[in-house]
């Protein structure tokens, strides 16, 4: 492609996001208001169906305004709506990790585990902490019984669980992963015995929003990829987070969705 191709498409891409900015800061008021107001009816489950639809919008503004794509593994979409306790493992580069496995599980409406401070301050994500996720306090008593709570419910209810084993985003150390930590997966895998384990290599969040405080990158694909689904009877609890990061380290070394043939392993992303 010529240079002066390439800048005709990316003067094009910035009048489209310049067009389309309006339409973003309208979308965003319209949930906040929402938001509030549910809310304030005081109604958890409720709350949190919106907040999934709102990231379901949310994917959706950042397609139309900055062109970012989501790609899913097949193999990994059918196991979405596969029935029973689901323990769902990720890779952590982005805050919009949390937005695009809230998308993909919206169904379920997941519950996430992470660390202290998102709860307040940021839009968006913070709603997100408050309403759909176990917020880590740091010690580790309470910790504990946080997550045999959350994982009880899940077993219950046959819902969902997601946790980043890395314990904070690796964007400083990029692209390498941190060592997964082993404590938070087996707390919560021993509260749900029966609860498939899910490893889900991220790809492209990085690259697409690397945070509140920055704006999205245009034509960036996010690639999700079920890098393991196993058992617990296989491994020991704190086996788990070693054989979730090994088959995430492997999964991410793979050649990207750009390189592979049409017959591979990839589908468009549900939009239901």
């Amino acid at each position: 492609m010529s240079a002066t191709a390439t800048l005709v498409i990316r003067w094009l891409g910035t009048a489209r996001v310049i067009a389309l900015t309006p339409l973003v800061i309208l979308f965003m008021l319209v949930c906040d208001l929402r938001l509030r107001f549910v809310i304030a009816l005081k109604k958890e489950q409720f709350i949190r169906t919106v907040l999934a639809r709102h990231a379901h919008g949310l994917m959706w503004m950042l397609k139309v305004c900055w062109g970012v794509k989501l790609k899913v593994d097949p193999r990994l979409t059918a196991l979405l709506s596969a029935p029973g306790c689901t323990i769902a493992v990720a890779n952590h580069r982005s805050p919009l990790d949390i937005l695009v496995l809230l998308h993909m599980y919206r169904a379920r409406s997941p519950y996430f585990v992470c660390r202290p401070g998102l709860e307040q301050g940021l839009p968006v994500i913070s709603p997100l902490a408050r309403y759909m996720c176990a917020v880590l306090s740091g010690t580790a008593s309470k910790n504990n019984a946080l997550l045999r709570r959350l994982g009880q419910n899940i077993a219950a209810t046959g819902g969902v669980g997601i946790i980043f084993p890395e314990g904070r985003k690796t964007q400083h150390n990029y692209p390498d992963l941190l060592p997964f930590q082993p404590g938070g997966l087996s707390r919560l895998a021993e509260a749900a015995p029966s609860a498939r384990v899910v490893a889900v290599a991220l790809r492209g969040t990085h690259e697409a929003w690397r945070g509140p405080w920055g704006l999205p990158r245009s034509s960036v694909t996010i690639e999700a990829t079920l890098a393991a689904c196993v058992s617990q009877e296989q491994f020991e609890p704190r086996q788990l987070a070693r054989h979730c990061e090994a088959a995430i380290r492997s999964a991410l070394t793979r050649p990207t969705e750009s390189t592979r043939t049409p017959e591979g392993l990839w589908t468009s992303s549900p939009t239901h």
